[in-house]
Order: structure tokens, then C-alpha cells, then sequence
């Protein structure tokens, strides 16, 4: 992705930010690869869990544990 040199007290610039956002996003469902990578990541804590050894399991963008 190229640099666009945005402000974010613009609104034509938070305007352009959006529909970049919205544009990204309209491809997401038709990515079988990205859907399918989605999925098998949501299952991923649930077979560690199963396992018998972990404690916790965490998304490490998720946030706070």
C-alpha cells in the first residue's frame, strides 16, 4: 500500500481513510484463503485447550488477558 500522506483533522482525508477501509473490506468474503486462515484460527484454541497442558490460551492481538 503507498503512503498518502493523509491528516487526520481532514475530513476529506478521514472521508478517503473510510472508503479505503470499506473497499478492503467488500473483497474480505470472497478471499477463500483469508476466510478459511479466519477459521481455522478461531479453532486453534480449542484443540490447544483439549490437549491437556495449557493454562491459558491467548490471541496475541486480543488485547488484555
Amino acid at each position: 500500500m503507498k503512503a498518502r500522506n493523509l491528516k487526520i483533522d481532514d475530513p476529506n482525508d478521514r472521508a478517503t481513510v473510510l472508503d479505503t477501509l470499506k473497499e478492503a473490506v467488500s473483497h474480505v468474503p470472497q478471499n477463500e484463503i483469508l476466510v478459511h486462515g479466519k477459521r481455522i484460527e478461531s479453532m486453534f484454541s480449542y484443540v490447544a485447550s483439549t490437549l491437556g497442558h495449557c493454562v491459558a490460551v491467548k490471541e496475541e492481538d486480543a488485547g488484555e488477558l
